[in-house]
């Protein structure tokens, strides 16, 4: 009797951990569906206008700084885009293209912004991700 229960135990134990189990198909998958929706729920027009809408203010930016301002965002903002499918499957890759974005913007900034509102922009950047900066969507 005491055998049987122990096969029993011995059995049930196997099966429990052999359903706990998850293959690796299985996170591959789960890895791209989060990828795939990272990407489709990153708005790049859409941050970019909120970035836009914030900085031309604050700067007080010229018409002709707005549309050079546009494109370094609009630039970066494509380049997070690109790497995001990166952030679950290759965490060093992502975490180097994002540091070459943070500090990008500022020295691509300096070209466009004068000595002013360069010193502005850097008191507007968050250093840490932030839901009440517009910035963070862009740098982290």
């Amino acid at each position: 009797m005491k055998n049987f229960i122990l096969t029993f135990v011995l059995l049930l134990c196997s099966a429990i951990s052999s359903k706990a189990q998850i293959s690796l198909n299985d996170v591959n998958k789960a890895t791209a569906v989060g990828s795939k929706a990272a990407l489709s729920s990153f708005d790049v027009s859409g941050v970019s206008s909120q970035i836009l809408g914030t900085l031309k203010p604050k700067l007080n930016l010229t018409p002709e700084q707005v549309p050079q301002v546009t494109s370094i965002v609009t630039e970066l903002l494509n380049k997070k885009k690109n790497a995001l499918p990166m952030m679950a499957s290759n965490k060093a890759g992502y975490n180097s293209v994002m540091s070459g974005i943070q500090s990008a913007f500022p020295s691509k900034m300096k070209t466009v912004l004068k000595a002013q509102q360069y010193a502005t922009l850097l008191g507007l950047m968050p250093k840490s991700p932030s839901s009440t900066n517009i910035l963070s969507k862009l740098l982290f």
